[in-house]
């Protein structure tokens, strides 16, 4: 298998020839998965900024002097949607960041509350997850039953 190292927004990635894709059948985050996973985080970075610049392209469109209320209504809430987008964006960035500390450091694929494997399936699907599926299902539950509970305290005052 032929490799080159291609350099990306700061980061050397691997790419190979060939269609590797991480198996369940082999040691749990070796070097190969780690640097797997590292690129499909990195492309995903790299359409997330890709988006962002777009996104400042559409506001500096939509803020340009418009003679029509109705189009400046208009222009004032794909700014505001555009806005939200780009927080979204910035939220997503710092996941990324992390999930790269975490497979530079090796620590990438075990879940935050218990150390178990989140599992290849799971980061296939969402890699920047940091809890296993019973984990996350837990903190869904815990947080569905505080809100509940809010919500029950709410209206009784």
């Amino acid at each position: 298998m032929s490799k080159k190292y291609v350099r990306d927004l700061d980061c050397d990635i691997l790419v190979t020839s060939g269609a590797y894709v991480p198996s369940e059948d082999e040691e749990y985050m070796n070097d190969r998965q780690l640097e797997y996973f590292k690129q499909k985080i990195i492309q995903l970075r790299n359409g997330i900024l890709t988006d962002s610049i777009k996104s400042l392209d559409i506001i500096k469109e939509e803020s340009g002097n418009l003679p029509d209320e109705n189009d400046s209504a208009t222009a004032e809430s794909n700014i505001s949607i555009t806005l939200k987008l780009r927080e979204q964006h910035l939220s997503l960035l710092a996941k990324i960041d992390y999930a790269l500390t975490k497979i530079q450091s090796k620590e990438y694929g075990y879940c935050e509350d218990t150390d178990d494997e989140i599992g290849i399936r799971r980061l296939q699907v969402s890699p920047l997850a940091i809890y296993s599926v019973e984990a996350q299902e837990r903190r869904e539950k815990l947080s569905r039953h505080i809100n509940d509970n809010n919500n029950v305290h709410d209206i009784e005052d």
